[in-house]
């Protein structure tokens, strides 16, 4: 027999206040052995660890470097064909490293103690980046700079190129890269040394100013990747061998400004979930359990992963989940009297999470079908095939995804939502900051997160690019944008380079001219 609450009602013996304790101490149980055996499989099975996680994707960022500086040298110097490239391959290298930074420093205390060097050779990889995008343009051929350091700048760009490639050998050691970078830095001296000797003529008095102009960018230019360079090798020097010793004392790095777009994704998830709880707790409607996972999962990702549209297809998403969990339905029908066995559960939980993993394990972040797929994965193993499966608690399953997708593309789509147009805007803003606040700086006291910031938001605006192609955007739009991104990024690094340096290659007089001083030289 039950029990009465105050209020009168019966109270069943299984929800009695005495024992409802037991399930909750039962799930922290559960989660605690989850947990245990994940870190257990997890690092004796193929363990993954961030040092050299970031060693192999630096080196993919160095390789997409010396291709855009082979591709920009065979425009420069006239060569028959150029290599073409994938402009968003190294703004991916880079989100990548910087992933590895924030979550690797969470999972290592020896990660972290030397993360003020991954950061700087980050840096260093954004500002080559910055300062090979301003290679592109070429002097006419008639140019005194062109006739007379041809030769010189061509052995400079060859040698540039084969030091980057060096750094990016995995095999390479601490000798071959210092080896490069001497040969770099010779081969720099002697166009140096030949742009001074015509310098000491008259002859740069008779150059155009646009050309002066042009030249002095691809000068300094050169000068940024050398030092870059050189800087580049005594950082990955200084890492030791041993991963148990620190690098260096540990330096906090100055964090970039906190986006109002991740608190504004945070009240939006907040809003949807208890929505989601009010519909779980009022209505009860078919599939609750699923209702409040599926709301928190879409509206949390944000659909923002790599090649994504954001909230643009929400609903559309919605229609497709809905017509492919009909198959979803029918397949549980079919299986749930086998998976009453062990043997039989366990083999298509295997099954199915190893396609999970090797389907998914090349893309960045979570796109929409990993998130239908990890919601299907978890609503079968609740099912507990062990008992007799009713048809309602299959269909339950189906309808509590499918209400909590809807709940999140309303809340989504309401509220802030995540479009194209916008996200491209906001890119372009961003940049335009940050090629103002460079100005506010002197070289060597820019903080390390701007050079980031610039090399990625390049390769997120052209993926928002991508998707620009509907019947609601015109034909020509998504290249006009891609040329405008190109001019902006090349405008922010040519201030990258020479925003507080002098020119080289600048005649004296004109030099003298200058009423602010170089922060490089003081003078």
């Amino acid at each position: 027999m039950g029990t009465r609450n105050p209020h009168g009602a019966k109270i069943s013996p299984k929800m009695h206040p005495k024992k409802s304790p037991a399930p909750a101490l039962w799930r922290i149980v559960e989660v605690c052995v989850g947990v245990i055996v994940a870190v257990l499989v997890s690092s004796l099975l193929w363990p993954r660890y961030a040092r050299k996680e970031f060693m192999g994707k630096m080196q993919l960022a160095l390789e997409e470097l010396r291709k855009g500086l082979a591709s920009r040298s065979a425009l420069l110097f006239g060569a028959p064909e150029a290599i073409s490239i994938d402009e968003r391959n190294f703004s991916t290298a880079i989100a990548q490293l910087q992933n590895l930074l924030r979550f690797g420093a969470m999972e290592s205390k020896y990660f972290r103690s030397r993360l003020p060097t991954y950061t700087e050779i980050m840096s260093c990889l954004s500002r080559m980046a910055s300062a090979i995008d301003t290679l592109v343009q070429s002097l006419p051929k008639e140019a005194p700079f062109r006739l007379h350091l041809r030769a010189e700048l061509e052995k400079a760009h060859a040698a540039i190129a084969d030091c980057i490639g060096v750094f990016a050998d995995a095999e390479a050691d601490s000798s071959g890269r210092a080896a490069a970078i001497i040969a770099m830095k010779e081969s720099s001296a002697q166009w140096r040394e030949k742009l001074h000797a015509l310098r000491q003529t008259d002859l740069p008095q008779s150059i155009p100013v646009e050309q002066v102009l042009h030249f002095s960018g691809h000068a300094l230019s050169l000068e940024e990747i050398v030092e870059q360079l050189s800087k580049l090798g005594a950082l990955i020097d200084s890492l030791p061998t041993n991963p148990l010793q620190p690098s260096r004392e540990a330096l906090i790095p100055v964090s970039p400004p906190l986006d109002p777009f991740w608190i504004r994704n945070g009240i939006k998830a907040c809003i949807a979930v208890i929505a989601g709880l009010i519909m779980q707790n009022w209505l009860h409607p078919p599939g609750a359990s699923m209702l409040v996972l599926a709301t928190w999962v879409f509206t949390v990702l944000s659909r923002l992963y790599v090649g994504g549209q954001g909230d643009r297809r929400a609903f559309h998403c919605l229609v497709y989940t809905a017509a492919g969990g009909i198959l979803y339905v029918v397949a549980l029908l079919i299986l749930s009297p086998a998976l009453s066995d062990y043997l039989v559960f366990n083999l298509l939980l295997f099954v199915a999470m190893f396609l999970f993993g090797y389907l998914s394990q090349a893309i960045p972040g979570v796109n929409f079908s990993m998130q239908v797929a990890l919601l299907a994965i978890v609503g079968a193993i609740g099912l507990n095939a062990q008992r007799p499966v009713t048809f309602q608690s299959i269909i339950g399953i189906y309808i509590g995804i499918l209400s909590g997708m809807l709940l999140s593309s309303l809340v989504q789509r309401l509220l802030w939502p995540v479009l194209p147009q916008w996200q491209m805007r906001d890119r372009i803003l961003e940049l335009l900051r940050l090629c103002r606040l460079l100005l506010e700086f002197p070289p060597d006291q820019r903080p390390l997160w701007l050079h980031q910031r610039l090399a990625l938001i390049p390769g997120e605006a052209m993926t928002w690019i991508v998707v620009m192609n509907k019947p609601d955007c015109p034909e020509d739009e998504p290249s006009r944008l891609r040329e405008y991104l190109r001019t902006l990024r090349r405008a922010a690094g040519h201030l990258l380079t020479s925003a507080g340096n002098c020119s080289l290659c600048c005649p004296r007089r004109r030099q003298k001219m200058a009423t602010r001083p170089c922060f490089r030289c003081e003078k």
